[in-house]
């Protein structure tokens, strides 16, 4: 029996391989900066929802003050240049909600006051790419997370107010010497906490 001409011939054998070896390669190194991307995103979304927290904690006039001021500053991050240059909505999709989160936690256990402040959950569309030989790296769902910053809140005006006068009726159904005495007597030394 006589051997095949094509089989005794291995020019070009070894280019075959390198090419398959590349292909192989840059796709590893685009999934690799893909990851990498998405972990410099995720500390970039941090950073936004700390900042977001931040001006929630603060005091205002209102409660809904407070929380229309939080999501103000998030939008106004999410319009800055360097923080939309590379968040693109075709890459990342982002929505942030601002307020106590207690009800989103599973392990809450009655404590209400811990979970105030700023949740973006996003999803990394960039995640889910088509590379040569590899496949599809997403195909039944998509990278979903939430990122979280909890710094708690300070009482605003109108909380310390209603506290105050909450206080001074109570104060006043003591003892009928204190009611004698009227509510405008009553005056409210407060701290930082009300």
């Amino acid at each position: 029996m006589r051997k095949r001409a094509f089989l005794q011939n291995q020019k070009g054998i070894l280019a075959l391989d390198f090419l398959f070896a590349f292909v192989i390669l840059m796709s590893l190194t685009v999934l690799l900066l893909t990851v990498n991307f998405t972990l410099s995103v995720t500390e970039t979304i941090q950073y936004a929802a700390f900042s977001s927290s931040r001006v929630y904690y603060g005091a205002h006039i209102t409660p809904e003050k407070q929380k229309e001021l939080a999501e103000k500053k998030f939008e106004l991050l999410r319009e800055r240049k360097v923080f939309g240059s590379f968040v693109k909505p075709e890459w990342f999709e982002m929505t942030a909600s601002v307020g106590n989160h207690a009800e989103n936690m599973p392990a809450n256990r009655g404590n209400q006051h811990s979970f105030w402040g700023t949740r973006i959950d996003y999803i990394a569309k960039i995640l889910s790419i088509r590379l040569p030989l590899i496949g599809l790296t997403g195909e039944e769902e998509e990278f979903a997370a939430s990122v979280n910053s909890f710094l708690g809140r300070e009482p605003s005006m109108s909380e310390c107010s209603d506290a105050n006068a909450l206080r001074a009726d109570a104060i006043q159904s003591l003892d009928s010497k204190y009611s004698s005495l009227g509510r405008f007597n009553y005056i409210p030394i407060g701290d930082n906490g009300c």
